[in-house]
């Protein structure tokens, strides 16, 4: 059966109900995601910005009632790409950077230099490095040099101090 909500390229990728039973067949990719198990949208990011109270207590934020956690931001890129390959473009896919942005906006202005410790996750290794650059602990198309940097950063102190890390 159709799906009545898909058109153009939709249709091209997800013309199908599909059900239980034709996941669990469709080709592996991994040993343990299936092609009918990979996500759908590409590109999506939450940011969340929680903050001590001794920081808050410096920049006169906190009071009764005051919540830990100061800002945050949310932004979703395209559901399917667009017809033409060459319409694709990094501020196309550019949610982390975007989430950033509002996070730090609705926090009073801040900064990746106001930020302690980042907690930052995704499951495509070129999507870590976008978004180092998107929070602002890189320049963009600088994040691969910043991880490489900070890897060996840890790989020396491991072999200077050992145990006592």
């Amino acid at each position: 059966q159709q799906d009545p909500h898909l058109s153009g390229t939709e249709s091209r990728f997800y013309s199908q109900f599909t059900t239980l039973e034709k996941v669990q067949a469709s080709p592996s990719i991994t040993p343990n995601i299936s092609l009918l198990e990979c996500a759908r949208r590409a590109d999506g990011a939450a940011c969340l910005i929680l903050a001590s109270n001794r920081f808050l207590l410096r920049r006169n934020m906190w009071g009764p009632g005051i919540p830990v956690i100061i800002g945050g931001g949310a932004f979703a890129g395209p559901l399917y790409p667009p017809e033409n390959p060459a319409d694709i473009t990094d501020s196309l896919y550019a949610s982390c950077r975007q989430a950033m942005e509002r996070a730090y906006a609705s926090a009073g202005n801040l900064s990746a230099k106001d930020i302690h410790f980042f907690g930052l996750y995704d499951c495509f290794p070129i999507c870590l490095v976008r978004a180092i650059e998107a929070c602002g602990l890189a320049s963009p198309g600088k994040g691969g040099e910043y991880l490489q940097s900070q890897y060996e950063r840890l790989m020396d102190a491991i072999e200077r101090d050992g145990k006592n890390l």
